[in-house]
């Protein structure tokens, strides 16, 4: 430790009011001592109305940036709200400005200051003085504005305006379209249009029916509201989608947008049946299912998968669909979607027929078509008809051999329903390797990355792979199992002993020979050899010359496995659940075959059923079924009225009857007409019972509308067989109707249509801005009416600068300082030496310092030297033993003996001479 005496005064005086100020700063921060600083943010948010009533925003969004680029100053802050039918903020409260177009999507069909002044206001925090800036025309087409003003006034917030001024003196518009209420075709009829206008003038009127312009006319209107009859063709049976537009000269009509107005029409008449058939090759088998829908009174269109409208409303018109054994493949989705919603929702009836090409096998499996048939259509998983298939995949000796043999597994795998089982097996040298275990097919997505990631050789012993693909295959309870080898190279040939095996075992085994490169040799007998395996295991054997071939084979080798589904069986269908569709036929037919599918649970009929073959089989197939899947009926008959199983059926005296009976178990009521009608906001839906026994009956209306949002409710009994409605609308554009009711045991439905008339935005009925209200809106908040000059206005400028006082902790302060001040305090005790010292002993180096008592020796030493050459032996011992000079010391006298001695020795050092002096003196005490 330094000795403070050794310490220089400069230095412990620095030490002390170092230790002085860290003693106030611990003070300090633990009595929580706060800085005090001042704070005077104004922040002004502008309101724009962005509505379809506003003519353009380029001004407005010029003077928002140039108050930003005049007046905008830190810490000031500027922020954007824009609004129509509701607000958001385009830009936060920022001090800086970088403007970009308007991004916000609001609904610009209405203005709501009241909404767009309460979030203004919110982004104004209460520390901080504001204003708003609303640029507007001051309609307000919903919401109250008077009762955001009062929050406002009360937050000392006061609202600027920039009115945003028009006033169209000529103008023409539509208020609507009114369709006659026809229930039949064949009959014309005129429809009301309504038009309006500021000023006297001329125009055309045109009114058109599914976007085609079917009547036109020059018509002389008159301020106010004018009424004009427009005749209409004859229309046929189905949904009508009319429009009528004025066209005037440009000084008459400053809105285009107001011109146009629609409504819609649904119109009942012949029957129609929609025959959806897959080629001319089978329109040709088909003459004895037309003559029989002929004869059901029923109109028969027949068009080809691509035909088939993929817009729900072009179907409203058909009483039934029939998918006639078409692939799933030939349509779009969209197509399969709108089939979907016109039986759920319009009450159209729909029936599937057919063989390979329908239910399962014909791929519309998880389909929106699935969804409505009263049928599954996978395969039970007790059922022999479950498939379980080996892969097992050889490196192909073409071009790409790995990447194609890798398209082949997966595209093998994808044939296969979820109910059956696959294992992939590939070569790895003399062994193989087994890729994928036996698994669900529905696995197919886990088992893809496997085999994108598979690294495999070409098979050299064909016997160790299809002995672990037979392990595999024996593990499964499916009814068929089958190995297929994608083969590419020349393996050595499987043992009879392991064919036997496959054989014992009712395993097939079927090969896919790929192509080789022109450079390797055709080998005739390793061909034959492979041939002879599928042979005797029963599998088939497929050879490509070309390797874009082998997609193609292995599409001939999915039906074989899909083939499971089609059972090829002669059989007489047994009458199911007691139905007028089969009840006085008598004795039915035989059908040649079936498509095996699964029955639905819930209220499905099942009309005809298939017998059982064997004892094997414990439960009955379904052949004809029949359920309500929403507002429409659908119905799947798992055998074709073609000529492929159906040929008995067709030679049958009763097959007219037994179609008709069946549409007629799938078509709307005959007995429930609907009529629809829009007045303002709302739509009026009608709905006369025709039924010859009058009853009272409990409706139940879907109607479905824009955003395809659906609503459903109860028509109230106004009169004898008469009901009605009305719908609040929410939206503008197309709504389609369904209603269902129960007679008894029979359900019965009807379908219409109607459109929301104005099709614009209620913005372009506005024709000159509301000054007046924004001039009450700013009285209210005491804010002014602004010029539109940045400069002028400078809005900031009216905003009163405040100080307000705003506590701020300075506890970090402290620590920082605390930091700072320990280590000097530690330099200033604990240094030996400051700078000055330091270059002093640079400049004068001084000798180390030696300690006291050895300076003091030396001293004695060297006065004791001195004394004895210069002075006699008894004054010198004096000098020596005397005390200092303040004290007396009383030395005895030599004796002359040792004056003797002591002279005698005159030769001896000092520290003997020493010793005798201490000797005598002991001997005298």
């Amino acid at each position: 430790m330094v000795s403070p005496v050794s310490t220089p005064p400069q230095r412990r005086k620095v030490a002390l009011w170092v230790r002085l100020l860290l003693a106030g700063l611990m003070v300090s921060v633990l009595t929580s001592s706060h800085a005090v600083t001042s704070a005077n943010p104004r922040t002004v948010v502008f309101a724009l109305d962005v509505s379809d009533s506003i003519p353009s925003t380029d001004q407005a969004l010029a003077y928002f940036t140039d108050t930003a680029e005049r007046s905008l100053t830190k810490p000031d802050q500027l922020g954007l709200v824009v609004f129509g039918q509701q607000a958001t903020v385009e830009v936060p409260p920022v001090s800086k400005i970088q403007m970009e177009p308007i991004e916000s999507r609001i609904d610009r069909k209405a203005t709501n200051l009241e909404e767009a002044l309460d979030l203004s206001l919110m982004l104004i925090s209460k520390e901080a003085t504001g204003r708003v800036v609303l640029i507007s025309d001051g309609i307000a087409t919903s919401g109250d504005v008077t009762r955001i003003l009062p929050k406002l006034k009360s937050r000392g917030i006061a609202v600027d305006v920039l009115p945003v001024e028009y006033a169209y003196t000529n103008e023409v518009w539509l208020d609507g379209l009114q369709l006659p209420a026809r229930d039949r075709t064949g009959r014309s009829d005129e429809a009301i249009v309504l038009l309006s206008a500021l000023t006297d003038g001329v125009g055309t009127l045109t009114v058109g029916d599914n976007g085609i312009v079917v009547a036109a006319q020059e018509v002389a209107y008159k301020s106010g509201t004018n009424q004009f009859l427009i005749p209409l063709p004859a229309a046929g049976p189905g949904y009508h989608q009319y429009f009528a537009n004025i066209e005037a000269a440009p000084s008459q009509d400053a809105l285009k947008q107001n011109n146009t107005v629609s409504n819609a029409l649904f119109v009942d008449g012949v029957r129609k049946v929609l025959l959806v058939t897959n080629g001319l090759s089978q329109r040709l088998a088909l003459p004895p299912l037309e003559a029989a829908i002929s004869k059901a009174a029923r109109q028969i269109e027949m068009i080809g998968p691509r035909d088939l409208p993929a817009d729900v409303s072009q179907l409203g018109s058909y009483d039934s669909i029939i998918f006639c054994d078409v692939n799933r493949s030939q349509f779009e989705a969209a197509q399969l979607q709108a089939v979907h919603d016109a039986v759920c929702d319009q009450g159209v009836g729909f029936l599937m027929t057919g063989s390979a090409n329908s239910f399962g096998p014909g791929g519309y499996h998880d389909t929106a078509i699935e969804q409505i048939l009263p049928v599954s259509l996978g395969a039970p998983d007790t059922s022999p008809s479950r498939v379980a298939l080996a892969i097992v995949m050889d490196r192909l000796q073409i071009p790409e051999g790995t990447t194609r043999a890798k398209r082949l597994t997966k595209q093998a795998l994808k044939i296969l329903r979820p109910s059956d089982e696959s294992c992939v097996l590939v070569g790895d040298g003399r062994d193989g390797k087994l890729l994928c275990p036996l698994a669900s097919a529905s696995h197919y997505e886990q088992q893809v990355p496997v085999i994108n990631g598979a690294e495999f050789n070409s098979i050299q012993l064909l016997e160790n792979v299809m002995q672990m693909g037979l392990k595999e295959l024996q593990n499964s309870t499916a009814g068929t199992r089958q190995m297929l080898i994608i083969l590419g190279g020349r393996p050595i040939y499987p043992s009879r002993a392991l064919l036997q095996e496959f054989v014992t075992a009712r395993i097939s085994v079927s090969v896919v020979m790929s192509p080789r490169v022109p450079s390797l040799p055709k080998e005739s007998t390793h061909e034959d050899w492979m041939r002879s395996v599928v042979e005797t295991t029963g599998g088939r054997y497929y050879s490509a010359s070309d390797p874009n071939q082998l997609f193609e084979i292995l599409g001939r080798e999915a039906s074989f496995i899909k083939s499971d589904l089609l059972c090829h069986r002669i059989f007489t269908p047994l009458p199911g659940t007691d139905s007028e569709i089969v009840s006085d036929l008598g004795t039915l037919p035989t059908l040649d075959g079936y498509v095996v599918t699964i029955p639905k649970r819930g209220d499905v009929t099942h009309v005809l059923n298939v017998p059982p073959a064997n004892e094997a089989f414990d439960s009955l197939h379904p052949l004809l079924s029949i359920w309500r899947p929403g507002f429409g009926k659908s119905a799947a008959l798992m055998t074709d009225l073609n000529s492929t199983w159906g040929r008995e059926w067709q030679k049958w005296d009763q097959f007219q009857r037994f179609v008709r009976q069946l549409l007629a178990e799938l078509h709307r009521s005959e007995y429930l007409w609907m009529s629809t009608r829009v007045t303002g906001d709302e739509a009026l839906i009608v709905l006369n019972d025709i039924h010859p026994d009058e009853s009272r009956l409990t409706i139940d209306v879907k109607v479905i509308g824009p955003d395809e949002k659906a609503v459903t409710v109860t028509p109230d009994q106004i009169g004898p067989r008469a009901y009605q409605v009305r719908v609040p609308l929410w939206g503008y554009g197309h709504y389609r109707v369904a209603a269902m009711t129960a007679r008894g045991d029979i359900q019965e439905s009807s379908y219409g249509g109607f459109a929301h008339a104005v099709k614009y935005s209620p913005e372009y009925l506005q024709f000159r801005s509301q000054r007046q209200t924004l001039q009450q809106i700013a009285a209210a908040t005491g804010g002014t009416i602004l010029t539109g000059n940045a400069v002028q206005d400078a809005v900031y400028s009216r905003i009163p600068r405040t100080f307000k006082q705003v506590p701020e902790a300075s506890f970090d302060w402290f620590l920082v300082a605390l930091a700072l001040l320990v280590p000097v305090d530690a330099l200033a005790r604990r240094m030996w030496a400051d700078a000055a010292e330091a270059l002093e002993e640079r400049i004068h180096p001084i000798p180390a310092p030696s300690s006291p008592t050895m300076v003091g020796l030396f001293r004695t030493k060297e006065w004791v030297t001195a004394a004895l050459s210069t002075r006699g032996t008894a004054r010198m011992l004096v000098q020596i033993w005397s005390p200092p000079p303040v004290r007396t010391a009383i030395v005895p006298p030599l004796n002359t003996a040792d004056q003797t001695v002591f002279a005698d020795n005159s030769s001896a050092s000092t520290i003997e001479k020493l010793l005798i002096l201490k000797r005598q003196n002991n001997e005298h005490s």
